[in-house]
């Protein structure tokens, strides 16, 4: 199983994960647990790039609230950047794009 997150950058304001791929319920510990583990360790706003994410799964979108109930309870954002028409149209169909930042 390939792991999603290609890298995690971070900064004293904002963690930056770039995943790829197609993100399932395969994947969603492997998301979750190092996107957490990296929140964990310096508390900052999250964005996640999905530049590289070909598809994702409702298990992932479920994901996706899961962490930013915890951002969110810290006063911190979530966002995501440069997904694709496909993925934005499905965080548009679920009704995400009005808790999240899209681009």
């Amino acid at each position: 199983m390939l792991n999603p997150v290609t890298n995690i950058t971070s900064s004293q304001n904002t963690i930056t994960v770039s995943l790829s791929g197609e993100l399932d319920a395969a994947q969603y510990d492997l998301f979750c647990g190092a996107v957490t583990e990296a929140y964990n360790r310096n508390p900052a706003d999250v964005v996640l790039d999905f530049k590289d994410v070909m598809f994702i799964d409702s298990t992932i979108m479920g994901g996706v609230i899961k962490l930013y109930k915890l951002l969110s309870s810290d006063g911190r954002k979530l966002k995501i950047i440069n997904a694709s028409p496909r993925i934005k149209k499905m965080f548009e169909i679920c009704n995400i794009t009005t808790i999240l930042e899209i681009e």
